[in-house]
């Protein structure tokens, strides 16, 4: 099967892409692995004009509706394992699902993947009262307590700005011994407490937290905290890895004009590319603007 454009990634970069093209009457192939959603275990998506507040599975369902108008758009529920030049410089996409088209262009909106560190209750929590973005989860965090879990060092630069929603903040080092105590110390005279002690676990109700657990001697004690805001490590999905992308100094694939990656044909958008940034509203902004690029390329020479 060919087509114009096969995008993987149906979230809000990946849609916004595929709504621009479906509109621009080129043909579309969406793969759309919903199981992977990075916001999926979010509540919901904030800061979003029109869709403040809404689930992120509404969001979806929202914008498979809206590709639905457009005849040229298909979707397939299933997940890209490989990429590789076809015949005629077109690109083939292996589907887990045993197909493979071929398309002019590729478009990634795979996001990325977080890789929480193995703290007991984290994980339930992650997207409610523990979090990576507090413009998308400050607000319902407000006036708590706060946590902020120091896993890279750069993260103490960041503390300050917790006080747009709490003015009791607790910085957790985790036992780390490479922290600068200068800046340890300019953030204790800015009102915030320094916790030493190794984060061994987090306890609340649903997804909510009421105290972090550190450790004490033989046992744990109780830090009450009502919000924990960190930075876990990031990854890319398999399929970026085995394609070999080049990437940029932060780990994102490099993009260039059109956003093209270093495999010819392929582009990226979204949280996955060089200079973005992990928003709904700038994912989407980010995929469309991808396909706005993609157009051209896709023209044919009038004769």
């Amino acid at each position: 099967m060919g087509v114009d454009v096969v995008i993987v990634g149906g979230g809000p970069a990946g849609l916004s892409a595929a709504l621009v093209l479906g509109r621009a009457r080129k043909t579309v192939v969406l793969v759309d692995d919903a199981g992977t959603a990075r916001n999926g275990a979010a509540p919901a998506v904030h800061g979003l004009l029109g869709h403040d507040g809404i689930a992120p599975a509404e969001l979806r369902r929202l914008g498979h509706a809206d590709l639905a108008r457009y005849p040229d758009v298909s979707r397939v529920a299933t997940r890209a394992v490989a990429l590789e030049r076809g015949a005629a410089g077109r690109v083939r996409v292996e589907l887990a699902d045993g197909s493979a088209p071929e398309a002019r262009r590729v478009l990634l909106a795979c996001g990325l993947v977080d890789a929480l560190p193995k703290i007991p209750g984290l994980r339930e929590r992650w997207g409610g009262g523990a979090f990576s973005c507090p413009f998308c989860h400050g607000w319902e965090a407000r006036d708590r307590v706060w946590g902020v879990l120091a896993l890279q060092k750069a993260m103490l630069e960041a503390v300050p700005l917790a006080d747009t929603w709490t003015k009791e903040v607790i910085v957790f080092t985790n036992a780390r011994t490479d922290l600068d105590p200068a800046a340890l110390a300019a953030l204790v005279r800015g009102g915030a407490r320094i916790e030493p002690r190794a984060v061994v676990g987090l306890a609340g109700e649903g997804d909510r937290i009421d105290h972090v657990e550190v450790s004490s001697g033989a046992g744990t004690e109780r830090v009450a905290c009502g919000a924990l805001w960190l930075r876990p490590a990031q990854r890319h999905v398999d399929l970026v890895l085995y394609a070999g992308l080049a990437l940029d100094e932060e780990g994102l694939v490099r993009v260039g004009a059109d956003h093209e990656t270093s495999m010819g044909g392929v582009h990226a958008c979204g949280d996955m590319a060089s200079g973005a940034h992990p928003h709904a509203i700038e994912a989407a902004a980010s995929g469309a603007r991808a396909a706005v690029d993609l157009v051209p390329l896709l023209a044919d020479v009038l004769r």
